[in-house]
């Protein structure tokens, strides 16, 4: 349990060819019906090469192309695969297994903060029921807020104390119902530093009139 950041960067989309998507909701539903068929072709790929095997040394290599490799595109490395990937499974639970998977499948972010409070902060007031479109504009200006922040620091030593007041003035904690801490530590600096290569990764390639990137925020 925790503030957890979610940013979105997606192609503009359309309903239709009169109606374009609008809303952030409208974005988040059509970003996961895409994940979830991208998965769902995997899955079918997977489940009939599996059963087509003709021998259990065929049948080895393909699982074990799917264990861990293939499916690491679609899910981080947890207690729900572990044990695929360390021991082979027949194939009635590696078919309930992707049932599973799919029915709580989302789309991956591209940028993602936990309990990095000053990014919720520094949205609060763009923010609709938690969520809001981010322009060009904001990387560009929280790039260069951490960029002021973080110029002369080393994290591996103490901070100075005009840098913690630059902090407090460009980028402010905020605290909240498990938003973590509001110190301007090492970890704080750590976080501008973190988030500086993330809007950086956003920001690469980002065209306006063709893209949109939201965020939304849940705790």
């Amino acid at each position: 349990m925790g503030l957890d950041i979610y940013l979105h960067k997606v192609k503009k989309a359309r309903k239709s060819k009169e109606e374009p998507l609008k809303t952030i909701s409208e974005y988040n539903d059509f970003l996961n019906q895409r994940a979830k068929k991208k998965l769902a072709r995997y899955a079918k790929r997977s489940l009939k090469k599996l059963t087509n095997a003709i021998d259990k040394g065929e049948y080895i290599d393909e699982y074990f192309k799917i264990f861990p490799k293939g499916i690491s595109k679609f899910t981080q490395y947890d207690f729900k695969y572990k044990k695929f990937c360390e021991s082979m499974c027949p194939i009635e639970e590696v078919k309930a297994f992707f049932d599973d998977l799919q029915r709580f499948y989302y789309a991956e972010e591209d940028a993602y903060f936990r309990k990095v409070n000053f990014i919720y902060r520094y949205f609060q007031p763009k923010l609709e029921d938690e969520c809001a479109f981010v322009t060009k504009a904001d990387l560009e200006d929280i790039i260069e807020r951490c960029d002021k922040i973080l110029e002369g620091v080393d994290i591996r030593k103490e901070i100075p104390y005009e840098k913690i007041e630059l902090a407090q003035e460009l980028l402010p904690t905020q605290s909240g119902f498990f938003f973590g801490s509001t110190d301007y530590d090492k970890w704080y600096f750590s976080d501008v530093k973190d988030a500086r290569r993330q809007m950086k990764k956003l920001l690469r390639g980002f065209n306006e009139d063709t893209d949109v990137i939201y965020v939304v925020m849940s705790w």
